[in-house]
C-alpha cells in the first residue's frame, strides 16, 4: 500500500474503531462500518487535517468503499 493508503487505513481503524487488518479497499461504508453522514463529516474533517487539504466540493453519493474514498482523496492531494 502506497503511503497515502496506509494512512488514511489508520484514520478509519480510529473513527470507526476497527482494527487495521478488518479493513480493505472493499470495505462498504455504510454496510461494513455502518457510517452515516455525521461520520462521513468527521472522516472528511480527520482527513483534512492529516493531510493538510480543504475538501470543499464533495458529493459522498459516489463514495461507497474505502476505495472510492482513497482514490478521491489522492486526487485532491496531487491537485495541492
Amino acid at each position: 500500500m502506497n503511503n497515502i493508503t496506509n494512512r488514511i487505513f489508520k484514520i478509519l481503524a480510529k473513527q470507526f474503531q476497527k482494527k487495521e487488518n478488518k479493513i480493505s479497499l472493499k470495505s462498504n461504508f455504510s454496510n461494513d462500518f455502518q457510517a452515516d453522514s455525521l461520520d462521513f463529516v468527521e472522516l472528511i474533517m480527520l482527513v483534512e487535517d492529516e493531510f493538510k487539504i480543504d475538501i470543499i466540493d464533495i458529493n459522498i453519493n459516489h463514495i461507497k468503499t474505502v476505495e472510492n474514498f482513497i482514490d478521491f482523496i489522492t486526487k485532491i492531494i496531487k491537485k495541492k
